[in-house]
């Protein structure tokens, strides 16, 4: 019998539609996500953040602190706008145009956003960290209603944004305890707690601190920003509506051949299902690819948790050379949930990344010429020095390597770290493979993987070692 003994079905994937959108409110809101990060002293993709922290006043972090937890960093508002501004609108270029629409928001729609960013951070918390007794505490004080909006958060479940959900928690009773545990989830306590929780129920305020915020990033150096790095953004949005025009194609090769950046391997998978992507070219985000899944209550119909954003900087395309640089996928995805930290995470090399031995193309142990190749070779030494690149990542590996064995909560108060940043952080560091964990009861314990780090200093020696006298 000749040819195929017997056909292969396999199923067929639609390429995804796609938008390539420059906004002004959209770059503000990265800039307020980064100024976070910077106020805070997480990493960010270039030092400009932590210069434009130097020059903003004392009025306006407290303002910022005030809004991060509900707004989670600026992430929950920087959607809120893609979703609510339709792309013609002059908002999306103009500044006076802008501050229109941001003051002429009602209170329903403020209200959406606070009950969004409040499902949004409260999804995160049941579904990536490990149970805080605070928190538990003050969801079960939110009574029946809240405990059971809570415990229909389970991964695959139904989006805990959309309008029905959303109701739950708009509900006075229920959004102040909501509230404060999502603030306790954030180490948020005391009279900042009380505060925070206060401004929030009070939603033509929020939106006047909101607007004074951005006001404040606006005046202290994001307009010389925007107007300096405009044309460099209309060049990207005109370099992706070519590429769009040339299609269809699969979303991996898009989302390269629009932003010069590859996604990583786990993000590439995720992204082969989306409907829709929409672009967003944003200025300071060096070489991260920040994506976010839409999962929010305002979506309109039919967009569902298959319609992608993805923030980039059009310095992916400027290089030196002019050439498309390998990329790395920055922020994550957030389904559903909070913003995660950035970190790098290039795709990793074929074969198990994270298990006891590195595999070759066809699934075979990597070749070495000793044996710290049986656990590391040079197509996995780059994840795990990109997962060690980061300050962050770099101290948690460090501390389990001196004191051994911890949970996530011991990692976040011993670095005084956010817990759901260390979460994050651990997951970078997992698929890396240099950190294992085992789950106890509700508690997620880490250690660091001292074989691997041992073969990635042997490997590092090994390939440097002649340097020593070259010169």
């Amino acid at each position: 019998m000749t040819g195929l003994q017997a056909t292969a079905w396999v199923p067929g994937q639609r390429p995804p539609e796609a938008a390539v959108i420059v906004s002004l409110p959209a770059n503000l809101a990265t800039a307020m996500v980064l100024l976070d990060y910077a106020a805070h002293g997480l990493a960010t993709p270039t030092p400009w953040p932590r210069q434009l922290l130097a020059r903003v006043d004392e009025a306006a972090r407290r303002r910022l602190r005030r809004l991060r937890s509900v707004l989670a960093h600026g992430t929950v508002w920087r959607e809120f706008v893609l979703e609510r501004l339709d792309e013609a609108h002059p908002a999306h270029r103009d500044w006076e145009a802008f501050r229109q629409w941001l003051a002429g928001l009602d209170e329903a729609a403020v209200q959406d956003l606070i009950a969004t960013g409040v499902a949004a951070g409260l999804a995160y918390y049941r579904l990536e960290m490990d149970p805080i007794p605070e928190v538990e505490e003050l969801c079960r004080r939110g009574g029946r209603d809240l405990a059971g909006w809570l415990a229909a958060v389970r991964p695959g479940g139904a989006d805990p944004c959309r309008p029905e959900s959303l109701a739950v928690l708009k509900n006075p009773t229920v959004l102040r305890p909501a509230l404060e545990a999502l603030l306790a989830s954030w180490s948020v306590a005391g009279t900042a707690r009380q505060e925070a929780v206060e401004l929030a129920l009070d939603p033509p305020g929020f939106r006047e601190e909101l607007a004074a915020l951005l006001e404040a990033i606006w005046e202290a150096g994001w307009n010389a920003e925007w107007r300096a790095g405009l044309e460099r953004l209309d060049r990207a949005r005109q370099r992706g509506r070519e590429v769009l025009a040339t299609g269809p194609w699969p979303a991996g090769e898009l989302v390269l051949r629009v932003t010069g950046l590859q996604p990583a391997g786990h993000l590439a998978g995720v992204l082969a299902g989306a409907r829709r992507l929409a672009f967003v070219p944003c200025l300071h985000l060096d070489g991260y690819l920040s994506v976010t899944r839409s999962g929010l209550g305002w979506a309109p119909p039919g967009t569902g948790p298959d319609r992608f954003y993805l923030f980039y900087d059009p310095a992916a395309w400027e290089d030196a050379a002019g050439a498309v640089r390998p990329g790395e996928q920055g922020e994550g995805i957030r389904q559903d949930a909070g913003a995660p930290a950035p970190s790098r995470a290039p795709e990793p090399a074929q074969g198990a990344v994270g298990g006891a031995a590195a595999a070759g193309p066809a699934g075979a142990p990597a070749p070495g010429a000793d044996g710290a190749a049986q656990v590391m070779d040079l197509g996995n030494l780059v994840p795990a020095l990109v997962a060690l690149g980061d300050a962050t990542r770099f101290a948690m590996v460090q501390l389990l390597l001196r004191r051994g064995e911890m949970y996530a909560g011991e990692v976040a108060a011993a670095l005084q770290l956010h817990p759901s940043t260390v979460s994050r952080q651990f997951t970078q560091l997992e698929a890396a493979g240099l950190v294992r964990s085992r789950r106890e009861g509700n508690q997620k314990f880490y250690r660091a993987d001292r074989d691997r780090l041992q073969a990635l200093a042997r490997l590092l020696a090994r390939e440097f070692a002649g340097l020593q006298g070259s010169e």
